[in-house]
């Protein structure tokens, strides 16, 4: 089934799993609270008083995890531009390890429900990953 799909489309999707990467890095550090809270049900505490620093998980960790996803949408954008396609599967498929942490922190702190569409994405994503990486050899 990978090898049926033209090269060209698995790096149009690839190109696409880096939009989405930098969609997620953009949303972590523009809206860290709301990314927190609707990506992984996440509440963070109420604004501290002002010229206090907020020491909330909320606050702290989505930027951090959204420079990460940035890092590797660029990774992405550069990869394909070189068409480098077993890279940018490698690249796509080894960033799956974190997309199966994120997904089994979605499933404890929301639902089995939530867990499970983050689940489907993964698996897509894995897909193009592997789909990437059969359209051209592994580097020597």
């Amino acid at each position: 089934m990978l090898s049926t799909v033209l090269p060209s489309t698995w790096s149009k999707m690839g190109l696409g799993v880096a939009v989405s990467f930098a969609m997620f890095g953009l949303s972590g550090i523009l809206f860290p609270r709301h990314a927190a809270e609707s990506a992984f049900g996440i509440v963070s505490e109420p604004e501290p008083a002002a010229g206090v620093p907020s020491k909330s998980a909320a606050v702290l960790l989505p930027p951090l995890i959204g420079v990460r996803d940035l890092a590797i949408a660029a990774t992405l954008v550069m990869l394909y531009h070189r068409r480098l396609s077993w890279e940018m599967g490698f690249v796509v498929v080894l960033r799956t390890v974190f997309c199966a942490a994120d997904t089994v922190l979605i499933a404890k702190q929301k639902s089995m429900r939530e867990g499970l569409l983050a689940s489907s994405g993964l698996i897509a994503w894995l897909v193009i990953g592997f789909g990437l990486m059969s359209t051209s050899s592994a580097p020597l």
